[in-house]
C-alpha cells in the first residue's frame, strides 16, 4: 500500500461477512501524541491518523442500535441523516447526539476513490473517520485542509459521529455514490484494531457514558414512584445540547423502529424541552423593585403539549416491552428497577433478551409515573409566585 502501510485481515467483520482492512500505521507516529489527547468535549478539528484505519462497504442493511439481531432481516431505508458538504466538514451537523446515518456530499469528482480515501478509527475520546491518500503517502498541510502532491485538495481532520449512527454515504457533484462506510462494522473492527495495537481496550465508551449521562438510567425501588429529582437533574444537562435537532432526528428514528430505546430518549427530550418555557416565563419576568413578586405560569400549552407526546411514548414502550416479554415467560423483579441496557443481544443470549426488555419496559413505566406526577403538580398548580428580592444584608 506504500508509506508502510501494511494492511491486516480482520475475518468476517465486513458488512456481508467479507474482511476489513486494518491498515498499519504510516506517518501516525508523529501525530499519536495529538490524538491520544482526551478532552471534555471531542475536537472537531484534528489531523487525521491513518493508524489502524478501518475501511469497509456498506451493503444498506440496518440493525437499530440496540434492538436483537432478529428484527434486522431486510435492509431498512435511514430517516434520520445527516447531510454534510464535503468542502466544510468542519461547520457539519454530525456532532448531534442522535441520527442514523451521515450523508457526505459535493466530493469531486475523480477524488474518491481514485486519490483519497474515507478511513475510520478510534482513540479514547470517540469512533470518527477521516480523509487520507489512497497510497499512503503523507499530505500537505495547509492548515485549513490536505493536499496532495497533485494539488489536489480535501478535508483536514477527524471527525467524530453520532453512537447511534448505522452508516456513512459520500456522493459525488453528480450525485453518485462514491463510498460508503458500514459503521456498525466499523466500530467494532476499529476496537480490535486499537486492541491489538495498544494491548488494551479505548476509553471511548467512557466518554459515550458522559454524552449520554441525561438518559442514564432510574435507579431504586419500585415503590419510590414520585422522586422526580435525580430524573430532572440529569435533564437539565440537556439544556444547552440542540434540543429541537436531536428531537426531529429521535422523532424520525423511532417511527416503525424495533428499538424501544429511542421512545425512552425522545421521551426524556421532550420532557427537557417541555421545561423551558417555564425557565423562560422566569428569566423574562425580572423583578423591578423590592419585594416586587413575579408571577410564573406553569401549565402552559407547551409544556403541557409536550408531556402528553412524552407520556404517549412511553405508554408505547411499556406495552411493547411488556408484551415481548411476557412472551417468553419472562417478568421483571418486583423491588427494584432494571437500568436500561440498550445495546441489544445475540442469539441465543436469553440474559440480553431479558435485560434489553426488562430494562427498556422498568425505565419506561417508571419515567411515565415520573411524568404524570409531574404532569399532575403542574395542574394542580397552575401558577406560582417567586419571591422578590430581599433587603440587602447590613450584616
Amino acid at each position: 500500500m506504500g508509506d508502510g502501510l501494511e494492511p491486516v485481515k480482520i475475518e468476517g467483520t465486513g458488512s456481508q461477512g467479507d474482511s476489513v482492512e486494518v491498515a498499519q500505521e504510516s506517518f501516525a507516529d508523529k501525530m499519536r501524541k495529538e490524538f491520544d489527547r482526551r478532552p471534555a468535549e471531542p475536537p472537531q478539528d484534528a489531523k487525521p491518523a491513518n493508524d489502524g484505519r478501518t475501511e469497509t462497504k456498506a451493503d444498506g442493511a440496518d440493525q437499530a442500535p440496540g434492538s436483537p439481531e432478529r428484527v434486522a432481516t431486510k435492509p431498512r431505508e435511514f430517516k434520520s441523516v445527516i447531510e454534510a458538504d464535503f468542502n466544510d466538514m468542519p461547520n457539519s451537523q454530525i456532532g448531534r447526539l442522535f441520527y442514523e446515518a451521515i450523508k457526505v456530499e459535493n466530493v469531486p469528482k475523480g477524488l474518491i476513490p481514485d486519490k483519497v480515501v474515507p478511513s475510520h478509527y478510534v482513540n479514547d475520546n470517540g469512533h470518527f473517520f477521516f480523509f487520507m491518500p489512497k497510497d499512503g503517502s503523507t499530505p500537505i498541510d495547509k492548515g485549513d485542509h490536505y493536499e496532495l502532491n497533485d494539488g489536489t485538495k480535501y478535508p483536514k481532520g477527524i471527525f467524530y459521529y453520532s453512537q447511534t449512527a448505522k452508516q456513512i454515504e459520500m456522493t459525488d457533484t453528480d450525485g453518485k455514490v462514491v463510498a460508503s462506510l458500514n459503521l456498525t462494522e466499523g466500530r467494532k473492527a476499529a476496537d480490535a484494531a486499537y486492541q491489538q495495537r495498544e494491548g488494551h481496550p479505548h476509553h471511548a465508551y467512557d466518554v459515550y457514558k458522559t454524552r449520554y449521562e441525561a438518559f442514564a438510567s432510574l435507579e431504586g425501588k419500585k415503590s419510590d414512584t414520585s422522586n422526580p429529582v435525580t430524573y430532572m437533574n440529569n435533564l437539565s444537562k440537556l439544556a444547552d445540547r440542540g434540543i429541537d435537532q436531536n428531537i426531529e432526528s429521535l422523532r424520525q428514528m423511532a417511527e416503525g423502529n424495533p428499538n424501544p430505546y429511542y421512545k425512552i430518549y425522545l421521551a426524556d427530550m421532550l420532557l427537557a424541552k417541555a421545561m423551558l418555557p417555564i425557565g423562560r416565563s422566569i428569566r423574562e419576568n425580572p423583578v423591578q423593585a423590592l419585594n416586587d413578586a413575579r408571577f410564573v405560569q406553569l401549565n402552559n400549552p407547551e409544556t403541557m403539549r409536550l408531556l402528553d407526546e412524552a407520556i404517549r411514548n412511553l405508554e408505547d414502550v411499556s406495552k411493547e416491552s411488556g408484551d415481548t416479554l411476557h412472551s417468553k415467560g419472562m417478568r421483571t423483579p418486583g423491588n427494584v428497577l432494571m437500568p436500561m441496557y440498550p445495546w441489544g443481544y445475540g442469539n441465543n443470549d436469553r440474559d440480553g433478551y431479558y435485560r434489553f426488555w426488562g430494562g427498556s419496559l422498568d425505565q419506561a413505566r417508571h419515567r411515565e409515573l415520573q411524568l404524570r406526577f409531574l404532569k399532575g403538580f403542574l395542574q394542580a398548580m397552575p401558577t406560582v409566585e417567586l419571591p422578590g428580592n430581599l433587603p440587602a444584608r447590613k450584616y
